[in-house]
């Protein structure tokens, strides 16, 4: 899947580089192996996010599916400092129990979906409890790959448009069908049957104190022309990432290829504002506000401002280290 390859920044490389790894690993696993994966990390800078894997583990593809136009009601994925840009990935590890089960059921109902919002404060904590601790636009994302480790799992997301929070929703963790269905697999094997409210005795208090699911609508960007104004900021930002990426050498061989797909990028200002952003290690509010803005002339005009500053903070890198060479 090559449009898998696509990452955030410093992400893009070494993810590529390792799934191609995987790849050729997996070729002589068994077809009944799990799969596996590895975690994004929301550290700060553009220390590489995707640590090397033992070789017996493998990522498991899920099977290609239609993305949906339209899918309001969504798991929530809240992640740190680095929101995931349409037509980009992102591996993001899960433990949370609530929605390490949440996940796991809705890809069993080949509902692999998920939305992916940033949290407002830095926390540790996988879930929050409050609506008020999101930003309200993030992104759909799909499943790609997953790997369920037991207590946690790992997952490959791919984000596809940019969504909003409506509110928040409850949502039974086992439907009727589903507990009559368990219920009787136990008879079946043997087992003493257990009532639901014996299993699940604190399941609304668990809902009620933390944020899983939430009703969406997407966002839609505003109608725009292809000016001269556009076009001017389009050519102004391929330019600007080739001067970072002829100074970083981490992001030139994933980066040099999508810029060398020539007039497709320019002509796709929507693409090019998010890659220019992505490419970036801004702060969280400033990256959120490339996602919150739907006039393209404003988020290009966002995005160059955060490659511009980019550039000088890679050009003062590369004097310190000449400096640091030569002392």
């Amino acid at each position: 899947m090559a449009s898998m390859c696509l990452r955030t920044g410093s992400e893009i490389a070494t993810y590529c580089s390792q799934k191609k790894d995987n790849d050729s690993n997996s070729a002589s696993s068994s077809s009944n192996d799990d799969g596996d994966g590895s975690e994004d990390s929301d550290g700060s800078g553009h220390e590489p996010a995707v640590q090397a894997y033992p070789n017996s583990q493998h990522m498991g593809a899920l099977t290609p599916m239609t993305v949906p136009e339209v899918w309001p009601n969504v798991p929530v994925l809240a992640v740190s400092r680095h929101p995931v840009f349409p037509k980009f990935i992102k591996i993001i590890e899960v433990s949370d129990p609530n929605l390490v089960d949440l996940i796991r059921r809705k890809v069993r109902l080949n509902q692999p979906y998920a939305g992916v919002f940033m949290k407002k404060f830095e926390s540790e904590s996988e879930v929050v409890d409050n609506l008020d601790h999101l930003y309200n636009v993030g992104t759909f994302v799909q499943i790609h790959e997953l790997q369920d480790l037991g207590k946690n799992l790992r997952m490959v997301v791919m984000a596809y448009r940019r969504i909003k929070i409506i509110k928040q929703i409850m949502e039974d963790p086992l439907s009727d069908s589903h507990r009559r269905r368990k219920r009787k697999n136990r008879r079946n094997n043997g087992f003493p049957t257990v009532s639901a409210e014996t299993t699940e005795p604190n399941v609304q208090s668990i809902l009620n104190s933390s944020v899983l699911m939430v009703e969406v609508e997407n966002v839609a960007n505003e109608p725009y022309e292809t000016t001269e104004e556009i076009k001017a900021l389009t050519q102004e930002i391929v330019k600007t990432i080739r001067e970072i990426i002829a100074l970083n050498p981490l992001y030139r061989e994933s980066v040099q290829q999508m810029i060398q797909a020539g007039q497709r990028v320019i002509d796709n200002p929507v693409y090019l504002s998010d890659l220019g952003a992505a490419l970036t290690g801004a702060e969280p509010h400033e990256l959120q506000q490339i996602i919150e803005e739907t006039n393209i002339p404003n988020r290009l005009l966002l995005a160059l401002s955060l490659l511009k500053k980019e550039l000088e903070l890679s050009k003062l890198q590369q004097k310190i280290g000449k400096e640091v060479i030569f002392f």
